[in-house]
């Protein structure tokens, strides 16, 4: 939650972090822990949240 700053959002780039590491187990190379793994997965994804919200928030300003 510290990244998206709303609990809402935190609860469903959780969901789609766990989505999305199941559905791509077979990518995972091993290199690192898998919570490693994870961390990335859930960092990447609440970045994208981050910069969509940032979009929108720049055409409502305009």
């Amino acid at each position: 939650m510290t990244i998206v700053k709303n609990q809402h959002q935190a609860e469903e780039i959780t969901q789609n972090t766990f989505y999305k590491a199941m559905t791509a187990k077979k990518a995972y190379a091993g290199k690192s822990s898998e919570l490693t793994w994870l961390c990335s997965i859930a960092r990447n994804l609440a970045m994208d949240e981050c910069r969509k919200n940032t979009k929108f928030t720049e055409l409502d300003e305009e």
